[in-house]
């Protein structure tokens, strides 16, 4: 691995669970939440938008009047530890699980996230489908601004406190919405005793609903909106991004939604879920669509790209990065 190079503004730390030598940047330009939104009055403090299928609007009331005691846990990163707030684990076993248990959660790739990021200052975080906040709090706190997208009441309600309890409302803003190749109204489904695997019930999902101990519908009915909404956020002047996407099945419509935002913006490496896009038509979708653009597919922390032709035996997640 190269030597970093810092400037008067970083410093250096390590850290056992997170082992690489991690630059830290202390002082990062101000952009996008900090003076964007300046103009917006978020009741709550952390700056939430809505895309009501017309226009983006200032919303944090999901943020206000959050429920009463809920359990909070730590996460651990490599620039700090941060609060983060879960469900209880026998109703989310995997994330909020492994949260209460060892404080992380898939940190090998919060790793690979972060080596992305400290490569180039100048790196924003995108985060499809947030959950709970795991990648979105790791990389606020690594000092980088972030968008993160995610629909579901009862984790938007954790994030919130999340975010208030870290201090990171400068750093972070939050997308209310669901994202697809169309702007609709969809229903979520649920997916038993794993809230990380909620998934949009329209289109019929089928890969996800077969793989999957899915079972009832939740109360939301969610706005979607396009990624190339997102070029259109109130302020948004990310210039260079690397994105984190997990949409359960729903990610050859998020792409078909975002060809502009991938045209205008440089998205330097995309870190997704597979394991629902191993046969069907979706996955030649996205095979096509990264094609087109130059993205080879690799395993996460590889350096030898994955054959197209074995996308169906490739691993659960995959990260593509421009040729």
């Amino acid at each position: 691995m190269p030597v970093a190079i810092l400037n008067v503004n970083q410093t250096r730390t390590k850290n056992a669970l997170f082992p690489f030598t991690q630059t830290i940047n202390k002082i990062i330009p101000n952009t996008f939440s900090q003076t964007s939104h300046s103009k917006y009055n978020f009741k709550t403090g952390v700056h939430v938008f809505r895309h009501d299928l017309i226009k983006w609007n200032a919303d944090d009331n999901i943020c206000d009047n959050l429920p009463p005691n809920l359990k909070k846990a730590t996460l651990h990163t490599a620039h700090g530890d941060t609060p983060i707030y879960v469900h209880n684990p026998s109703e989310d076993i995997h994330v909020s699980g492994s949260l209460v248990r060892s404080r992380t959660w898939e940190p090998h790739l919060l790793n690979l996230m972060a080596g992305h990021l400290r490569k180039d200052p100048e790196l924003q975080f995108i985060d499809l489908g947030a959950n709970l906040g795991v990648f979105s709090l790791a990389m606020a706190k690594f000092g980088r601004q972030v968008i993160a997208v995610e629909p579901l009441s009862i984790n938007l309600h954790r994030f919130c406190a999340s975010i208030k309890a870290g201090k990171l409302t400068e750093k972070i803003t939050i997308v209310y919405n669901a994202l697809s190749d169309k702007r609709e109204n969809v229903s979520l489904g649920i997916d038993r005793r794993n809230v990380g695997g909620t998934y949009i019930v329209n289109n019929k999902n089928m890969n996800k609903v077969k793989g999957s101990s899915v079972g009832g519908q939740y109360k939301d009915i969610v706005m979607t909106a396009k990624l190339d909404d997102i070029l259109k956020l109130p302020g948004f002047d990310f210039k260079k991004v690397i994105i984190k996407m997990d949409v359960e099945g729903y990610e050859n419509f998020v792409l078909n939604g975002g060809q502009n935002f991938f045209d205008q913006v440089d998205v330097q490496a995309v870190l997704m879920e597979w394991m629902w896009q191993r046969s069907g038509n979706a996955a030649k979708e996205i095979l096509a669509f990264y094609a087109k653009r130059g993205y080879k597919p690799y395993t996460p922390g590889s350096n030898s790209p994955l054959k197209t032709s074995l996308s169906h035996a490739w691993p659960v997640d995959v990260i593509w990065r421009k040729s």
